[in-house]
This record gives C-alpha cells, sequence and structure tokens, in this order.
C-alpha cells in the first residue's frame, strides 16, 4: 500500500509539473509574439519618422499615425516620439506631448545603450497618467549616428492579466510576468501589494531560478511575496532574434495543499483500512495460538475452533465481495494474458451499459478503443508491475467513448493472477482542458478564429508566400445593416446573424483558407495560396469576394424562442462593404497587409456599401 502511494504521489507531482511547464510555455509564446509585434511597430515609425515630419502639418500627421497604430495593437496603451533631449515631439495621446521624461529609466537606458538595434525594456513603474506599466524603447539616429530621441511603446498591463487569467485552469492557480530586475509587472489572480512587488531577494524562488542558469525551473516551498506553500514553474522569455536587452521571466504556480488534497484523502482511508485490517490479523492471530495452546488439553475444542475460523473466513470473504460489489468505484477484475474480465461490480455495469454477466463474458479489448496490441502491451506492463497508470478510451454501450483514468495493480485470486482495476471518468476534465485552449484562439459566439489565432494563420501564410513566390489575399467585410437589426430585435437575434454570416462565408472558400471574426460585426476572410501572377491573383480574389457578397446579400430568416413554445421569426437583409488588399513574398509585416485591407473596407463603405474595393498603393 506504501509503494501504491508513494507511486500515486509522484505521478500527481510529475504531472502537476508537465502541466505547469505546458502553461508557462503558452505565456511565453504569446508574450514573445506581442514584444515582436511591438518591436515591428517601432522600427516602422522609426522608419517613416523622416518622412512623415517632412509633410505639411507633420507634427499632427505623426500624432494620427501613432494614433491608428495604437488603435490595432492590443496591448500597447501609448506611443511616443521623445527628442534628444527627452521632450515628447509627438504621441497618441495629446496630454503627454511636450512633457519632459528625460528622468524616466528608460529614456536613460535607451540614452546610455545608445544601440540603435536593441530592444530595451524598462523596469515596470507608474507611468504619468497612473498606470503601473513597462516601457519598450528604441534608439533614433542622426544621419551621423549620433543619439537624437528614441521611441516607445508602453505595454498595457490589462492585456497581459487577461492572458493570465486564460491560463488558470484550477481555482488556486497564479500566474506572473517579472521583469527581469525581479519586479512583478503583473500577476493574476490580482492580490494587493504583489504588482510591482522586488523579488530579488536572497533564497526567493526568483534568485534561485536566475542562479541556475536554465531557461526553465520548477521549486516547491514557500513562496516570498504571499507567505504560503506552492510549487511553482519559472521560465526565462525566448528572445526569438529579438536584440532585448534584458528578458521577462514567467511564473505559474499552484497551492501544494490542493494538488496533494486528494492523494491526502486516499492516504487516511488506507491508512485506517490498513489499521483495522491489522487488529482483524492481531485478534484471529490470538485466536490461533490460544486454540495451538489448547490442541492438546482438548482436541474436540480445536476441531470446533477450527471450524468457527473457517465459518469466519467465508463470512471475511463475504464482506470483501459486498465492499467489491457495492463500491461507487467502478472496478474490475482483468486476466493480463487474455485481457478476459474476469468480473465486474455494479458501478461498472452502470458505467458501461452492460450487465454483469455480459461483461465476464467480454475482453477488455471490446471497450478499449486503442489496437488490440497496444492494450496487451499495457496490461503487460501493469504485470510486471512497471506501470500501474494509465489514460484510455473506453466505448460504452449505447456507442459514446468516455476518456477513462485506470488503476491497476496485479493480485492473486486463487491460482490464478488477475489485475485489479480502478476506473474513474475524466472526459469532463479532459473536454476543460480543450476549452480552455478554445477560448485562448477561437471566438465563442461563432467558433472562428479570432484576432490572435488569425494573426498567427497570417505569418505562417506570409512565410509559405516567401518560399512559394505566390499572392494570398487578406479582405475585411464590414456588415452594413448589423446595427439596426441589434436595436429593433435585440442582441439574441443579432447573435443569430453573426453565427449565420460565418457559416456562410466558411462556404465561399477553401478549407485551407481561413476565416475570422475580427469584433463586432467585422470578418476576416485570407485567401492562400493564389497564383504567382498579381493581375490573375487580384481577378481570382475578386471572384470570392464577388462571391461572398451576394452569398451574404441574400435574405436571412432568423428564428428564436421567446417562451417554450412561442418563436419569433425575423426576416433581414443585410449586406457587407468589402475590401481587399493582396499581399506576396515582398511583405514582411503583417500589420501593413491588414491596414491595407482595413482602409480599403472603409473606402467601400464611403462609398456607399455593399461594394468591393481593392487597396490601391495610391490610396496610401
Amino acid at each position: 500500500m506504501g509503494a501504491h502511494l508513494y507511486s500515486d504521489h509522484r505521478t500527481i507531482d510529475a504531472e502537476e509539473r508537465v502541466r505547469l511547464e505546458s502553461y508557462g510555455k503558452i505565456v511565453d509564446d504569446n508574450l514573445s509574439h506581442q514584444l515582436r509585434s511591438t518591436s515591428n511597430v517601432l522600427k516602422s515609425i522609426r522608419s517613416e519618422l523622416p518622412y512623415l515630419a517632412a509633410q505639411k502639418e507633420g507634427v499632427a500627421f505623426v500624432n494620427r499615425r501613432l494614433k491608428s497604430m495604437s488603435d490595432v495593437m492590443p496591448g500597447v496603451r501609448t506611443l511616443l516620439v521623445l527628442d534628444a533631449t527627452g521632450t515628447v515631439s509627438a504621441s497618441n495621446r495629446e496630454e503627454l506631448i511636450g512633457q519632459n521624461f528625460r528622468e524616466r529609466e528608460y529614456f536613460r537606458i535607451a540614452h546610455e545603450g545608445g544601440n540603435a538595434a536593441t530592444l530595451y525594456v524598462s523596469p515596470p513603474f507608474k507611468t504619468a497618467l497612473g498606470v503601473f506599466a513597462v516601457t519598450l524603447a528604441m534608439v533614433i539616429t542622426d544621419e551621423r549616428g549620433a543619439f537624437s530621441g528614441i521611441v516607445t511603446a508602453t505595454l498595457d498591463p490589462e492585456y497581459f492579466s487577461t492572458l493570465l487569467d486564460s491560463i488558470l485552469y484550477a481555482p488556486d492557480a497564479r500566474a506572473s510576468i517579472i521583469h527581469s530586475d525581479g519586479t512583478v509587472f503583473v500577476s493574476s489572480p490580482h492580490l494587493p501589494g504583489v504588482d510591482g512587488m522586488t523579488l530579488a531577494k536572497p533564497g526567493t524562488f526568483f534568485i534561485r531560478h536566475q542562479e541556475s542558469g536554465q531557461r526553465s525551473s520548477l521549486f516547491t516551498g514557500t513562496v516570498y511575496a504571499t507567505g504560503d506553500e506552492r510549487m511553482m514553474h519559472q521560465r526565462t522569455g525566448e528572445k526569438n532574434g529579438l536584440a532585448l536587452d534584458r528578458p521577462f521571466v514567467f511564473a505559474v504556480s499552484r497551492d501544494l495543499t490542493m494538488i496533494f488534497a486528494d492523494w491526502h484523502r486516499d492516504t487516511y482511508a488506507q491508512a485506517g483500512g490498513f489499521g483495522l485490517l491489522v487488529l482483524i490479523a492481531s485478534s484471529g492471530l490470538y485466536l490461533y495460538q490460544k486454540r495451538q495452546r489448547a490442541y492438546d488439553r482438548l482436541l474436540a475444542i480445536q476441531e470446533a475452533e477450527r471450524k468457527q475460523a473457517d465459518e469466519a473466513l467465508r463470512k471475511s470473504e463475504a464482506r470483501f465481495r459486498q465492499t467489491f460489489e457495492r463500491n461507487d468505484s467502478v472496478m474490475l477484475l482483468i486476466d493480463p494474458r487474455s485481457g478476459e474480465i474476469s468480473d465486474a461490480n455494479a458501478a461498472a455495469a452502470q458505467f458501461y451499459g452492460y450487465s454483469i454477466e455480459l461483461l465476464k463474458t467480454m475482453r477488455i479489448q471490446q471497450v478499449n478503443m486503442l489496437s488490440p496490441d497496444e492494450v496487451a502491451d499495457s496490461y503487460a506492463q501493469m504485470a510486471r508491475r512497471e506501470r500501474n497508470f494509465f489514460i484510455f478510451p473506453h466505448r460504452l454501450a449505447d456507442g459514446s467513448v468516455r476518456t477513462v483514468e485506470v488503476r491497476s495493480s496485479p493480485i492473486e485470486v486463487g491460482n490464478s493472477c488477475l489485475l485489479f482495476s480502478i476506473i474513474h471518468d475524466i472526459t469532463e476534465r479532459k473536454q476543460m482542458e480543450e476549452r480552455i485552449r478554445d477560448l485562448a484562439f477561437f471566438d465563442p459566439l461563432t467558433q472562428l478564429p479570432n484576432r490572435r489565432l488569425l494573426n498567427d494563420r497570417l505569418n505562417q501564410t506570409m512565410a509559405a508566400n516567401k518560399r512559394s513566390g505566390s499572392y494570398g489575399a487578406l479582405m475585411f467585410l464590414d456588415l452594413d445593416n448589423f446595427k439596426p437589426l441589434n436595436d429593433a430585435h435585440g442582441h439574441e437575434i443579432g447573435d443569430l446573424l453573426l453565427m449565420e454570416v460565418s457559416n456562410r462565408l466558411k462556404g465561399c472558400v477553401r478549407d485551407m483558407d481561413t476565416v475570422a471574426r475580427f469584433g463586432g460585426d467585422e470578418f476576416v476572410v485570407m485567401i492562400s495560396e493564389l497564383v504567382a501572377d498579381k493581375s490573375e491573383s487580384a481577378s481570382q480574389g475578386g471572384v470570392i469576394a464577388e462571391k461572398i457578397r451576394a452569398s451574404l446579400a441574400k435574405p436571412y430568416v432568423l428564428e428564436v424562442r421567446q417562451e417554450e413554445t412561442a418563436k419569433t421569426t425575423v426576416e433581414h437583409h443585410c449586406t457587407a462593404s468589402i475590401g481587399i488588399s493582396l499581399f506576396s513574398k515582398n511583405d514582411s509585416c503583417q500589420e501593413d497587409v491588414l491596414k491595407r485591407a482595413d482602409a480599403a473596407m472603409y473606402q467601400a463603405k464611403e462609398a456607399g456599401r455593399n461594394l468591393i474595393r481593392f487597396y490601391d498603393v495610391a490610396d496610401a
């Protein structure tokens, strides 16, 4: 029993370590993507500044440019351009223009560093607008290469707090993003006093991680920030080609008591059962010794006691049988050599949907959906005590498939060695893990990819275009008559329209293409792998756009049930304005492609709605 509990403890510990590490990597991947996007935006602003400043009303033009960029950049609060003295010369926030921030840490480290290729990361600080944030800065140089100012992007802590919320897979889970100097940038769930706390103290998990020299570490013990006992995974952010002067550190942790709560309950229960077994065995031994001492004196009494012992054994077996049959957990006795089910309890019959008699005529291969060779190998490992824990897909009598957790140990029954298997249904837990992933990358209403997944697929498609030399097309769609429907009939009818629009859009493109919901009544369609000829690609994109426009212009018949029997039917006509931008192997910034398609869509809408408009370089 001790070995079984020890093995369970190690299994729970190993699984939790893997889970914490996987969620730490999710935060790393998302933040790396955000830093890369922000770096590209800062480079774009820096390269465009001389041209924009030379235009008529150049300062106002630069401010509008910064405002449009910040509006489409999730996670960025403020964009600034500071001159060599630290004075704000341009910003997406008018109230900051003219202020001097030469004393700010982000200006000082960029000015002292002076490397135009480096992305400087400031420690977390309270901004002039009263927000606790981190600023990314790039150096601007003049034509002689001398320092002439910086361009900065201030990261929005609320955006990263939402990211951390999405990976909290348990009520006691916590996550945080930490600057490399040990200052906590943002944490979730928010605890008073944690954001802004310095963890660079001797003996803290943060210092132990830094001293290890590893990108990834896992520690258990008392957490400095909160004083509770936790298991914590820490991960130093991947630079992925970015010239960061300081990386971020990500921490994901769980309460040790909650991790092993079920194991502790099992331990107490089994220890109590073992104590009861010792008590019964000791009593039996005492009676046996007493009978031995009386053997020479009273042979007849000894025979009577022997019969009494046999009766006690029969009752003990009956009690064991009763415990097995009435246990709420699904239990099976299986022959590891043939896979035959020797016995099953009532909980197993209820779970699988077969009678106990029928289960005892079946083989486990008729339930387990793995191949016969895989099932045989798994049960051979159980019999050899190499493993006692597996996760299998089991098919029930009604044809449904459930994911189960199987713990098995070999036991002797008569002259045979059988596997005593305890089976738990973990289907809902696995579905919840998948649900967490879907919430991060898919729109919950239409089940279409959201903006984050669209950006990832656009990056992949642009990389593929560079290899193949072919064009792709990105379409922005805005529904022309959506708000009146919502105002007249409510959001439930509006949601039905959005779902029908998503279905029509998916029916107009190939499986390899992407349809995404960009927000509200805006959708994006990405057509990949067109031809290498620009004119022919534009023609193909126009055909697809016309097909989409015609499909969306057809009447919508929307039904919503107001009560148990009453239904409301609404017929609605809704068109769409479509903007199209081609992208090729020469395009390297996905934000530019998105902005071109967005601009073409607004031109189509302003020209009269229900139109298709290609992006033209002259319109820029």
